[in-house]
């Protein structure tokens, strides 16, 4: 069985951002290993494949690896971004009963985690 893990991509019950339209976005896990073990709530980026197809893109979008047959890391199998400004906490109970997907390879989980620290600064 997966594990959860900082990278981790699950697709869990999401609202929109005005808490409307719920249903089961992936999500890619932030929340360190070390504090997923010892926390009752983690957080993640959500993750869009309807996004993927908008261009321009914002810069705040970070596309993940995708193959159709699901043969890279992520196992996602259509374009897909990280939305960076859209960071959503979970219950951890929800997210291990949650569909478990494949891993964010740690270059572009670097630069997602970096992006949102960033946004977050910014917002103060």
């Amino acid at each position: 069985m997966d594990a959860l893990c900082q990278g981790r991509l699950i697709w869990i019950e999401v609202p929109d951002k005005n808490g409307y339209n719920a249903y089961a976005r992936p999500v890619a896990i932030l929340t360190a290993d070390s504090e997923i073990e010892a926390e009752d709530v983690i957080v993640g980026v959500v993750c869009s494949h309807t996004s993927a197809e908008v261009y321009p893109r914002k810069d705040t979008w970070i596309e993940l690896p995708y193959q159709r047959e699901g043969r890279t890391r992520t196992k996602l199998r259509k374009p897909t971004v990280a939305l960076c400004e859209w960071i959503e906490p979970f219950q951890k109970v929800a997210a291990q009963a949650a569909e478990m997907g494949g891993i964010v390879p740690p270059g572009v989980l670097l630069r997602i985690i970096a992006l949102v620290k960033e946004i977050h600064d910014k917002k103060g």
